[in-house]
């Protein structure tokens, strides 16, 4: 039994963050998109609320590509993004007009 987590112990981590234009005005609508070879299932995606924000939960640790979409503007792909269990990495999207 040593070698299993204690219960209510996280071995999950967190991807959040924000989307927002070039002048800072926060995004809603944005599809947010997240993979990894740690992640079971393949590609996760989520539509930022009306305060441009997005998360992702209970992810397994390892390293993930988080790639921000939105009519009009340009894609923006960020790599090599760490998730640790138990922590929270913080991803922002700003984005350029196309």
């Amino acid at each position: 039994l040593a070698d299993r987590p204690a219960f209510g112990q996280a071995t999950t981590g967190t991807i959040t963050g924000r989307a927002a234009d070039s002048s800072g005005a926060m995004l809603p609508g944005v599809t947010v998109s997240i993979s990894s070879t740690s992640l079971i299932g393949g590609t996760r995606t989520a539509v930022t609320d009306a305060l441009g924000s997005y998360r992702f939960g209970q992810l397994p640790p390892g390293v993930y590509t988080v790639v921000f979409e939105l009519a009009s503007f340009r894609a923006l792909t960020v790599d090599n993004v760490t998730v640790n269990a138990n922590a929270t990495a913080t991803v922002n999207g700003p984005l350029q007009l196309d």
